[in-house]
């Protein structure tokens, strides 16, 4: 008995400093995985760490370009500066001849804004939500919306998230859609198809209303945005003018006044003349149709 004894307490030094031992190296790993999570943030370029800090998730997508994920659905995707080539060389209905436009970096909306998220924010203010015509709500791009709506909803989620979310201008939202190669269509070059886009409720072989957003990733711009053709037109911030953007080569905006505001994309119920990347058109700011949304930008 006393040899069992002896022999358990002679053991106990051994087995208690491959405990020790054990703990120290959990601990080390423990203050490894800490030290990259908190240096993380510091990998980042200065344009997203910027905006991490509020972030739920931030990574670069299947395109390579920076993705932030916030609160209320909202999905991000930066646009790095430089120039692009605005506007086109065909004689095209309501569209400014072709130039060099540069930009400085932003931020732009994956998707639409959904009618998710915009009745969170009419049960936030206790006001009517917008009519779905029965198409679904949910993933669904919100419509019925005026151009006062869209800018009273990107106040409401700046004080909710705390950046300032705004409409993207007309050059922000070309830029987005087409990018550096001058597509004519987001995807490219080649006509749209039923798998690019959801637009020609005309023709018995498409949807003849909304579809969720997201529903044609074959139609992605080059950044990774998707539904910039077809779904929904979409407000921009820029006053509209049959020339175009202003005459500035550099973060050109629309006239100081005017009576229509910018609409683009096409949407479900147009052509596929209303999908290029450069076409344009307008609505009265207090209009609601059942074809027209928006999506957000952040600078």
């Amino acid at each position: 008995m006393l040899f069992i004894f002896l022999s358990i307490f002679c053991a106990c030094p051994f087995f208690y400093g491959i405990e020790v031992n054990s703990l120290l190296k959990r601990t080390s790993l423990d203050r490894t995985v800490q030290t990259k999570k908190k240096n993380s943030h510091q990998d980042y370029p200065d344009f997203v760490r910027i905006k991490s800090s509020n972030a739920k998730k931030v990574y670069k997508n299947d395109k390579g370009f920076w993705e932030a994920q916030f609160e209320y659905g909202v999905i991000m995707i930066y646009i790095p500066s430089g120039e692009f080539q605005m506007g086109s060389d065909i004689d095209e209905n309501n569209v400014r001849f072709l130039r060099s436009v540069y930009l400085d970096g932003y931020w732009i909306g994956k998707y639409e804004v959904t009618f998710d998220q915009y009745d969170r924010f009419c049960e936030d203010r206790g006001i009517s939500k917008p009519e779905d015509e029965g198409w679904g709500r949910d993933r669904h791009p919100v419509i019925n919306i005026s151009w006062e709506d869209a800018m009273a909803y990107c106040r409401w989620l700046s004080e909710k998230i705390g950046y300032g979310f705004k409409l993207p201008t007309e050059a922000q939202w070309e830029k987005a859609a087409r990018g550096t190669e001058g597509r004519t269509y987001p995807w490219g070059n080649s006509f749209p198809k039923i798998d690019k886009a959801n637009f020609n409720a005309r023709n018995a072989n498409f949807f003849k209303q909304t579809t969720p957003v997201g529903s044609y990733p074959e139609g992605s711009s080059p950044y990774g945005v998707l539904d910039m053709a077809g779904n929904v037109y979409e407000w921009c911030l820029d006053w509209y003018s049959s020339s175009g953007s202003s005459s500035f080569n550099k973060n050109p905006h629309g006239p100081r006044r005017g009576t229509y505001r910018v609409l683009r994309g096409g949407s479900w119920y147009g052509s596929s003349q209303c999908l290029t990347t450069s076409f344009r058109t307008s609505a009265k700011p207090t209009s609601r149709y059942f074809h027209i949304g928006f999506r957000l930008c952040m600078e």
